[in-house]
């Protein structure tokens, strides 16, 4: 059996094709969060965490209208999020007196006028004399203090914890 150049070659650039597609599937890069810091204003802190709660009120309503205006138009594109399929990508609670309770709070100046936090709490049940923690809450808030508005980017968790462990280090 002979083995001609022409057939190497051929072997040489689908291995190096299936590399490159490998390395870019695999590619984990970490995003650069070292403009990221604790947020120290208990305005600004209080503010977004008032943000989040009109959010989880309306996510707990089903008030799908309202969670879409309040979403991120990029991340609505993206995920091609509509009125039907809202709740694949919202968390959806259907205990009433639900709140957000915030407990960490990072922020990101984006631009002049805008900034980004990521914002980690808990939802909890309000009973007539208790407290019970329903789950944890990741959310991402961009503010635009030149317009005053909002917009939300729901998160797992994945990138407040990448944030966080950036810090950390």
């Amino acid at each position: 059996m002979k083995i001609y150049l022409k057939d190497i070659l051929f072997i040489i650039a689908f291995m190096f094709i299936v590399s490159t597609i490998y390395i870019l599937i695999n590619n984990d890069e970490k995003k650069d969060y070292s403009n990221v810091k604790i947020v120290d204003n208990s305005t600004q802190y209080y503010d977004v965490v008032g943000i989040v709660n009109k959010f989880v009120h309306y996510s707990n309503d089903s008030n799908k209208e309202s969670i879409i205006k309040l979403l991120d138009g990029n991340y609505v594109s993206q995920k091609r999020i509509n009125i039907s399929n809202i709740f694949k990508y919202v968390n959806k609670y259907s205990d009433s007196n639900i709140s957000f309770v915030g407990e960490k709070m990072y922020y990101e100046k984006i631009s002049k006028n805008i900034n980004k936090f990521y914002v980690y709490g808990m939802i909890e049940k309000n009973s007539m004399d208790s407290y019970e923690t329903v789950s944890d809450y990741y959310i991402i808030v961009l503010v635009d203090n030149k317009n005053s508005s909002f917009a939300i980017v729901p998160d797992n968790g994945k990138t407040f914890k990448e944030v966080e462990q950036w810090i950390l280090n």
